[in-house]
Parts: structure tokens; C-alpha cells; sequence
């Protein structure tokens, strides 16, 4: 069954359960197959591999196989192998080989997106069982020979990236285990032909630790670096700009010795290289003896050719400096009067207009004050230079403010933003002066409310004590709230602005009473606002208002909206009410979805309603199944499936995206817990489209009608089951299909063994009965031997939807009413061999009281007469016809239906 089941979590939950088991060397076979499957789902490939290796086996042959393959699920595979086999007992080039494949994982494109992070951590794990001389082995095999193919510059090539990191790896190994002391020559030819792109910490890579502290190999390595370098162009590609190990980052210590090697080479280039230059433009700190100019000096004295290039390269930097020293210096010269004459010019405007701006009359500099004094207050002295009693100023500026007072509406459309800034100061210093603002002009607490947040002056707990001294002031009533909060946030929707502020319901306390009435009030009266603003009344509505009136105006706004084309505007108004027409109302979608299908890219609407609604923060109800089947019906022609990897983003392609939408939403089916579910997931299993989400719709298939069993499903109580043990009444549907089914067994025993003639009733003049009336007879033998044990009502019975059942009998529990339905059918029926399916089961043991059991009653008259309208060629018997009955129930059935037929054939 393991090799035969293609699906992932059945396949897996049998490999977990197969683990430890003493049948796993009996399948080897099989679980070897998986573990090589390429098309077997990565868990079931780890489940098979687990098994394996809890038995001790030799899965060594498997390794060449998955190295082959080259994906990242087959290489960790076999990483695992070797792990669990031993590293040190496996060949050598069986471990290079792996690595050399493991490199190709590693992107060549800089600007391909991981998408899953921590994909190839396997190495590292596997690294980390290597010696340090087989580290050394097997750096020697991977760097062999390896040069860049692509030609470009160091920091643009990537050709390398992948054996670069995998020697990373076993660098920092080696490093790591290897004891001193370590060939310089040998680790160089290591880092030679590497490039890496980043440069990795010595906290993070104990190689790049190493070789930082390690000082004397390190240079010896730099040395082996330059060796050779004759031209200075080729220092800095090769030595310099390369880029190379971070352990060999050059150090300000390591100059010297790299000049005394290019001294005692006699190499000048070198030498010149790495010998330092005049500071020209040190500042004062910096300026003192060089230790290591100083040097260079003393070794440019000692040969002729080492100090003519120090004399060259002192005149050229010294030209240099001299040609751009006059220009630096007048721009500079230039910057600095340009400062003294702007601190000079504030100087006098303050000085001249002080008596001006501390009188609270200044606005020009008492708005620059203002925002200083809420915004950066420990740079006030810095503006003002110490000059003005600032407190004082923003007071006086209260006292005198005239008719400067912005209207509530002005507040809202931003078009006074420094009167507002301005008052909101002035209010601060007076609050700081005498902790009250009770003798503020109401019409300045309004302008000041409406500025009160976002600011940083004073402790929380201050700003919070002014907030409050405002409200106290200015909100005295619930009318003066109420006006407020509607001059202000109707202002701004009327202008239409997309920063239009309504969440003042939901932030400030004052306001939260409105909440119940105010989002829906604002969405009737202004039809068309800004999506923003929009989008945050109708969620308050939704949470707080009145869900009928907003479902009403949802219909109002859809039927204003359907017709023709729009404007730009007025489209995207319809989209908005036509998608919660969608979401929210159970009425018939067809016109509301014919507009909203037509974009492909409607479906990325949904899936950020999807991304909004989760966790705590979801308020939107979920999609029932029907609606979840209309867009899957909609979109899965449109967006087909494409692989989907583990990790997802923004950055996500538009297909993936797309489909993994849909395909999530099927999960959301399982919430509908309505009867109609499992009609609606009967449709999409019988729609081949949908082949990709069949399994998931089993599964939820099979939990929603087990979720329906047990929503009706009700304990017997202790009184009943005392009933149903001394006087045989029955205390569930199972109960009664048990005596039922037994007392036809005594009916059958009657009609052939007694001497009743009760075989003659089911025959009239010599022809057999129909099925109404033989279904007739029958109900009249059952019902008196019935009814004693508590069934009532065994009648034909007429169930919702126009459904007629045969055969039905009630009983009364105090749990409530069960019914146990039973379907009848002659053999000769044409529908003998589906009732029990398409009838019995789909339409009538779902009634709520029949707990999705029931009886399958078959009259059987002899062998000449037809079997399912054709005549009984196979010379089928009465106990082949049940076999045949009862082998044709599907799965799901078996255990809810019995099959009963009934021998009324003539002896």
C-alpha cells in the first residue's frame, strides 16, 4: 500500500507508523523506491529514509542515485546518509562528489529571491562530522582548477558562488579542528580563485578568526597575495578590490611587513604601494609623527630607486593638494560667511523685534518657536540664541490672538496648519504656567483638539495630563462631543480626502459611544469618499452598528451602482460595494459576481481580504462553501496550479500567488457548518478542474458530515438506556435499525417456516404484489410488533424537498425525536443496484433525526423474475443478490445501511 498510495500525508502517516517496526527489512525494497522516487512528496522520502535507518542497513548504493538527481531534497538525503553511515567510513570522492553537486544550489543570479531560508543548513551539519584532514583533501579537490568562466569583474562574477561558500564551510571546519602550525602555502592555494560577496564576522566563521589573530600566518599569506604584482592596476584587482577571504583583510599593522618584503625583493611598485602618503588634510588630532612614514622614509634612503619614487610621489601629491587647495578653500570660505551672515541677520531680527515676539504679536517667528517648542524643544536656545522668554512669548501670543482662530472646518482641511501649530504651543505653555485651560476660548481648545498627538515635548505623562485639561475644558456634554467629531471628520469626507481621519470613533473614549450609530450615518450620507476613509466606516459599521441596516444599505449602494460604465471613481465605488455585496449578503450573487469576475486580478483583492482577516484581528465573517466554490469555479481556469514552494511573500510571482489562494480557500469550506456543504463539495469532487484540491475535499468531505453526526447526535440518557435494557425499547437510530433488521429476520422466518399463509398476502389472484403494495403489507405486520417497544408513526413518510421514504418509524427519547427511514425496491426496479446510494443515503438518512442510517429493503420473487429491469441471465440466487447489494455500498456507507432482502418466492 505504500508503494501503490501517491498522495503525501496518507503515504507519510504510514511510513511514521512503519518506523521501528520489524517489517521494515521485509520492504526494503519498497522503501528504497521511495527514498528514490522523484516524484514522492520530500516527507514521505525522510519517513522512508527514517525507517531504513533505525534498522542498521547498508544504504550506501543509494547514494549515486540521489547525487545524480541534484535537488536539494535528494542531496540532504544524502547528506543524511553519510551522516548516519560515518563520513570517515565512506570513500572520499563519494563526499566530493556530493559537495560539487551541493554547489548548483547556490543561486548565480544576485538578484534571485531566496525562498527558503535555511534550505541548505544541511551542509554545514554534515561539514561538521569532517576531520580536519579530510577537510584539507577535499578543499584541495574542490579548488582545483577553478577559475571564473565568466569574465566579469570580482564583485559582478558569481560563476563561483557555490564552490566559494561550500570551501567556506570547510574552511571554517578546518580552522576550526587543525592545530597549528598550518601551511600558508597550501591554505592560499585554497583561497586563491574564491570570491565571496560578503564578508562574514570572526564571531560568525572561526577561519576569519583564526587568521585575524593569528598574525604571522596571516601575512605570510598576504604576502603570497602580492607576490609577483609588478603594476599597480593588477595590486588593486588582485590584492585589494578582489574579493577574497575576509580573513585576510589588511590591517593598518600589516603594512609594514608587506613593505619590508617589496624592500627586500626589490620590488618598488610594492613598496610604493603600500607606503603612506602626507595627510594634507588631517585635523588637529591626527597631526603628530607617523611611525610608519617615518619608516618608509629611512628604507627610500637606502637605495636610489626606492628614493626617487618617494621624491616623485612627494611632488605629485603636494601639486595636487596645491591646485585644489585654493578651491577648497573658497568654497569653504564661501559656507562660512554664508553662516555668519544668516546667524548675524537672526541675531538682529531677534534683537530688533524681541519686545515684538515676546508681546505674542511676531507670528513669523512665533511659528518657528511653536514647532520647535513641540517638536525639538532641547533645540530651543539653539533658535532662539538664548535671546527670548519663550513660555512668555507663546502666552502672550493666547492673550492677543485676535480673530487668528482657525474653524474647525479650516482644522480639517490642514489650510491653517500654523495657526493651529501656534495655539496648540501657546496651550502648552499656559497649562505648564498654571495647569489649567478652563479660561480658554473654546473655539482655541477645538483647533488645539484637533493637533493633540504625534508630538514629543514633555513626558508621556504630561502629554497625556494636557489631553485630558483639554477634554475636561472643552468637551463638557455629550452634544459638544458630538458636534465636534461631526464638524471635523465631516469636513474632511466631504473634501474627498484619502487621509480622511474617522478612526477618532475607535481611539478616543469621548467618542466611543457614537460608535453604534456614526460609521453608518457618515457611509449614507457621503455615497462617494475616498477608499481609505471608506474602507474604516464600513469595518466599524460592521463591528459596531446595526448588522441589518448595513446589509440594507449594501443592497442600496449595489443597485445605484449596477449599471453600464463608470467613471474612474464611481468603478471603483462598485467594486468596493459589489465585493461585501458579495461577502456579506446571502441573496443571489449572479449579477454582483458577473461584474466582479470579469478582472482575473480580482482574485488579489480577495486574497488580501484573506491576509487581512486572520488571528485576533479578523471581523469579517467566513465565505460560505457555496461562495468559495464560485470563486474556485471562476478562477482556477484562469490562474491553473503551479508548483508552490515552502516560504511566500510580496515578492511572489502572480500565478503562485493566485493559486495559492485558491488553493488555501479550501480549507476554509470545512468552517461552513450548514447542511449545504456537502452538496457543494459532492460538486467540486465530480468537476475533474478541481483534480489538484480532491484529496483536501475528502478529508473535508468526511470531517463536515462527522461535524453534522455529532451536532445532532445526542447522548442517550440513563433512563433510557435502563429502558432499552429491561423492556427492550430502543434509545438511538443504531438501536432501532438493530431490532428492525431483526424483526424482518422474523418476518422472513414466517413467510417460508410458519403456517400462517403470510406468504399469500404478498400475491394476489397468482401475481405477485407491487412495490407500494407489498411495502403495505409489510408496514402492517411490523407496525403492531413495534409499537410495544416505543416506535410510533411506522408509516410512509413524506420528508423535505418533495423526498417520499417508504418505510419510517419514529421514537420520542429525551433527547429528542429519531427516525429510522427505510427505502423498498423490487428487484425488478432499473434502480436496484443505486437506490441505496442516490435515495437512501443522499436524500433520506440526512434528515436531522435519522443520524445518516437506514435500511436497504430488497422484495425478492424468484430467480425468473428480471433483476434491475433485465432478465436474470447469471441465474442470480437471493444470497448473490445480497453479496452483490452489499458489495456495491461505497466505503462511507458500510456501517450505516443494512441490506436486507426479503425471500418472497414461492416454494
Amino acid at each position: 500500500m505504500i508503494v501503490r498510495e501517491t498522495g503525501g500525508d496518507l503515504r507519510a502517516l504510514l511510513l511514521e507508523l512503519l518506523s521501528g517496526s520489524p517489517a521494515v527489512t521485509s520492504l526494503r525494497p519498497e522503501l528504497e523506491a521511495i527514498v528514490l522516487d522523484d516524484t514522492a512528496t520530500p516527507q514521505c522520502r525522510h519517513a522512508a529514509f527514517d525507517c531504513l535507518s533505525r534498522e542498521q542497513l547498508d544504504l550506501a548504493p543509494m547514494v549515486d542515485p540521489l547525487i545524480a538527481s541534484g535537488t536539494n531534497e535528494v542531496l540532504r538525503l544524502a547528506a543524511k546518509i553519510f551522516t548516519h553511515m560515518g563520513v570517515r567510513r565512506q570513500p572520499r570522492e563519494k563526499l566530493r562528489d556530493l559537495l560539487l553537486a551541493c554547489a548548483n544550489l547556490y543561486p548565480t543570479d544576485p538578484r534571485e529571491r531566496e525562498r527558503v531560508i535555511g534550505s541548505r543548513y544541511f551542509i554545514r551539519i554534515l561539514v561538521r562530522d569532517f576531520d580536519a584532514d579530510l577537510c584539507g583533501w577535499l578543499l584541495d579537490e574542490v579548488t582545483q582548477g577553478l577559475a571564473c568562466t565568466c569574465g566579469a569583474r570580482s564583485w559582478e562574477c558569481h560563476c563561483r558562488d557555490g564552490i566559494s561558500k561550500i570551501s567556506g564551510h570547510l574552511l571554517d571546519r578546518f580552522f576550526d579542528i587543525a592545530e597549528a602550525p598550518r601551511d600558508p602555502a597550501r591554505i592560499w592555494s585554497w583561497l586563491k580563485p574564491l570570491n565571496f560577496h560578503r564578508k562574514a564576522s570572526a564571531k560568525d566563521s572561526p577561519a576569519v578568526r583564526v587568521l585575524q589573530e593569528d598574525h604571522d600566518l596571516r601575512r605570510e599569506i598576504q604576502r603570497l597575495t602580492f607576490d609577483g604584482l609588478k603594476t599597480r592596476e593588477v595590486m588593486i584587482d588582485q590584492g585589494i578590490d578582489r574579493y577574497g577571504h575576509a580573513g585576510l583583510s589588511l590591517l593598518r599593522d600589516d603594512f609594514r611587513p608587506l613593505m619590508d618584503y617589496a624592500f627586500a625583493t626589490d620590488n618598488v611598485e610594492l613598496w610604493d604601494f603600500f607606503s603612506p602618503s602626507h595627510h594634507f588634510y588631517a585635523g588637529p588630532r591626527e597631526r603628530g609623527p607617523n611611525d610608519l612614514r617615518q619608516h618608509a622614509r629611512w628604507q627610500a634612503q637606502q637605495k636610489p630607486a626606492f628614493l626617487e619614487r618617494w621624491a616623485l610621489r612627494q611632488r605629485r601629491q603636494f601639486d595636487y593638494w596645491q591646485q585644489n587647495s585654493d578651491r577648497r578653500s573658497r568654497f569653504q570660505a564661501r559656507r562660512r560667511r554664508r553662516d555668519r551672515a544668516d546667524e548675524g541677520k537672526a541675531v538682529r531680527s531677534l534683537t530688533r523685534d524681541r519686545g515684538i515676539i515676546e508681546a505674542g504679536q511676531h507670528k513669523g517667528w512665533l511659528t518657528y518657536i511653536a514647532r520647535s517648542y513641540l517638536v525639538q524643544p532641547n533645540d530651543m536656545d539653539e533658535l532662539t540664541r538664548g535671546l527670548i522668554d519663550v513660555d512668555a512669548s507663546l502666552r502672550n501670543y493666547l492673550r492677543n490672538v485676535g480673530d487668528d482662530i482657525p474653524t474647525l472646518e479650516q482644522c480639517a482641511l490642514g489650510t491653517t496648519r500654523a495657526s493651529v501649530v501656534r495655539l496648540h504651543a501657546a496651550c502648552v505653555a499656559e497649562f505648564r504656567a498654571i495647569g489649567d485651560l478652563s479660561n480658554i476660548d473654546r473655539r482655541v481648545l477645538a483647533a488645539v483638539r484637533t493637533d493633540i498627538g504625534g508630538y514629543n515635548w514633555g513626558t508621556e505623562g504630561e502629554r497625556e495630563r494636557f489631553e485630558g485639561a483639554v477634554d475636561a475644558s472643552f468637551f463638557g456634554s455629550e452634544p459638544e462631543a458630538d458636534a465636534f467629531i461631526t464638524g471635523y471628520v465631516e469636513a474632511q469626507l466631504a473634501s474627498g480626502s484619502e487621509t480622511a481621519d474617522v478612526s477618532w470613533l475607535e481611539r478616543k473614549e469621548t467618542f466611543r459611544n457614537l460608535l453604534l450609530t456614526r460609521p453608518l450615518e457618515w457611509l449614507r450620507k457621503f455615497p462617494v469618499i475616498a477608499h481609505h476613509p471608506l474602507n474604516r466606516l464600513f469595518d466599524m459599521a460592521f463591528r459596531y452598528g446595526d448588522r441589518e441596516d448595513l446589509l440594507a444599505l449594501i443592497r442600496e449602494r449595489c443597485a445605484d451602482l449596477d449599471y453600464g460604465m463608470l467613471p474612474h471613481r464611481l468603478e471603483a465605488q462598485r467594486r468596493f460595494w459589489f465585493l461585501r455585496h458579495f461577502w456579506f449578503v446571502d441573496d443571489d450573487q449572479s449579477a454582483v459576481w458577473s461584474v466582479l469576475d470579469r478582472d482575473p486580478d480580482f482574485i488579489f483583492e480577495l486574497e488580501h481580504i484573506r491576509s487581512e482577516q486572520r488571528g485576533d484581528d479578523a471581523t469579517w465573517p467566513d465565505l460560505s462553501a457555496a461562495k468559495i466554490a464560485r470563486i474556485l469555479d471562476t478562477f482556477i481556469d484562469r490562474w491553473p496550479p503551479v508548483p508552490l514552494p515552502s516560504s511566500w511573500g510580496t515578492g511572489s510571482p502572480k500565478p503562485e500567488t493566485a493559486y495559492r489562494y485558491l488553493s488555501d480557500i479550501v480549507y476554509m469550506i470545512g468552517r461552513d457548518t450548514t447542511d449545504a456543504v456537502l452538496l457543494v463539495l459532492d460538486g467540486l469532487l465530480a468537476d475533474p478542474r478541481m483534480a489538484p484540491f480532491h484529496r483536501n475535499l475528502r478529508s473535508i468531505r468526511a470531517a463536515s458530515k462527522r461535524t453534522r453526526s455529532l451536532r445532532d447526535f445526542t447522548p442517550a440518557s440513563a433512563a433510557a438506556v435502563r429502558a432499552a435494557l429491561d423492556q427492550g425499547r430502543p434509545a438511538s437510530v443504531e438501536h432501532m435499525r438493530r431490532i428492525v433488521f431483526e424483526y424482518l429476520g422474523r418476518l422472513q422466518e414466517d413467510i417460508h417456516g410458519g403456517d400462517l399463509g403470510v406468504i399469500d398476502q404478498f400475491y394476489e389472484k397468482g401475481q405477485r404484489l407491487g412495490e407500494n403494495a407489498a411495502t403495505k403489507r409489510i408496514v402492517n405486520w411490523l407496525r403492531p410488533r413495534l409499537e410495544p417497544l416505543g416506535f410510533v408513526d411506522v408509516i410512509e413518510h413524506q420528508l423535505a424537498d418533495g423526498n417520499r421514504c417508504d418505510i419510517t418509524a419514529s421514537i420520542q427519547t429525551p433527547a429528542g425525536r429519531k427516525m429510522l427511514v427505510v427505502e423498498v425496491k423490487g428487484q425488478w426496479n432499473a434502480e436496484l443496484f443505486t437506490a441505496a446510494q442516490m435515495q437512501l443515503a443522499e436524500r433520506y438518512t440526512v434528515h436531522p433525526t435519522a443520524e445518516e442510517q437506514g435500511l436497504y429493503l430488497v422484495l425478492w420473487f424468484g430467480a425468473d423474475e428480471k433483476i434491475a429491469g433485465l432478465k436474470n441471465r447469471a441465474n442470480l440466487q437471493v444470497s448473490d443478490l445480497k453479496k452483490k447489494l452489499e458489495e456495491g455500498l461505497p466505503v462511507e456507507l458500510v456501517g450505516k445501511l443494512d441490506v436486507v432482502v426479503l425471500d418472497l418466492a414461492r416454494r
